[in-house]
C-alpha cells in the first residue's frame, strides 16, 4: 500500500510539475506576442494619420538618401529638393509608424525598405492627382509604387 501512496505522489507531483512549465510557456508566449503586436498607437491615430497622409502632395528629385538600420530592418531615408508640394511646412514623426517633414522646399522622409543595395532612388511623387500612391523613380530606370 505504502508503495502504491509513493507512486500516486510521484505522478501528481510529475503532473504539477509539467502543468507548471506549460503555464509559464503559455504566458510567455502571451507577453512576447503582446510586445511585438503593439505599437502603442489607437486606431484613431492610424485613421488621422490616414486622412493626412491623403491631403498631402509631393514630388521632388532625391539629393541625398541614406540607409539606417531600424527594428531589424533596412529603409532608406530620403532627402528631397521639392519641386512641387501642396503644403508649405509640415512635421510628423511617430515612432515605428512614419516619419515625414517639409520646409523650405525640402522635404525628409522614410522611404521603405532596402531590399537591394543597388537601387538608388533618384526622383520621388507622393499623392500626385490624389491616387494615393507613392512612385520612386532609381537611378536605373527602374519605377516601384507603393499605396499609401
Amino acid at each position: 500500500m505504502y508503495f502504491f501512496q509513493i507512486i500516486k505522489i510521484n505522478s501528481i507531483i510529475k503532473i504539477s510539475k509539467l502543468l507548471f512549465a506549460f503555464v509559464v510557456l503559455l504566458s510567455f508566449v502571451y507577453i512576447i506576442g503582446h510586445k511585438l503586436n503593439d505599437s502603442g498607437y489607437s486606431k484613431e491615430d492610424f485613421d488621422r494619420l490616414d486622412v493626412l497622409s491623403k491631403k498631402i502632395c509631393f514630388k521632388g528629385k532625391i539629393i541625398n538618401a541614406k540607409i539606417i538600420e531600424r527594428y531589424v530592418n533596412r529603409y532608406y531615408l530620403l532627402c528631397i529638393k521639392l519641386d512641387y508640394t501642396n503644403i508649405n511646412e509640415y512635421y510628423i514623426f511617430k515612432e515605428k509608424l512614419c516619419a515625414l517633414k517639409i520646409k523650405n522646399g525640402i522635404g525628409v522622409l522614410v522611404g521603405g525598405l532596402v531590399f537591394n543595395d543597388n537601387k538608388i532612388p533618384t526622383y520621388i511623387e507622393y499623392n500626385i492627382d490624389n491616387c494615393y500612391k507613392r512612385f520612386t523613380h532609381y537611378s536605373n530606370g527602374e519605377i516601384d509604387t507603393v499605396k499609401t
